[in-house]
């Protein structure tokens, strides 16, 4: 399965975003319509991590 991934190198999204500092919350699960769905780092724990699984896969399937 392929999911993209997008990198912001100019740091473009934070300028136009002010996003919160801590690296904790400044990873997104976006909906093919580009709408956040989920907030949240999940290599920062195993919690978010299932929740990120648990989102793309009800997303997927329908």
């Amino acid at each position: 399965m392929f999911y993209p991934v997008f990198f912001d190198t100019a740091n473009n999204i934070n300028k136009l975003n002010k996003f919160n500092p801590n690296a904790k919350y400044q990873c997104f699960l976006l909906d093919k319509n580009n709408k956040v769905v989920f907030v949240g780092n999940p290599t920062y724990s195993y919690a978010i991590w299932q929740l990120y699984k648990k989102t793309i896969d009800s997303t997927v399937i329908q």
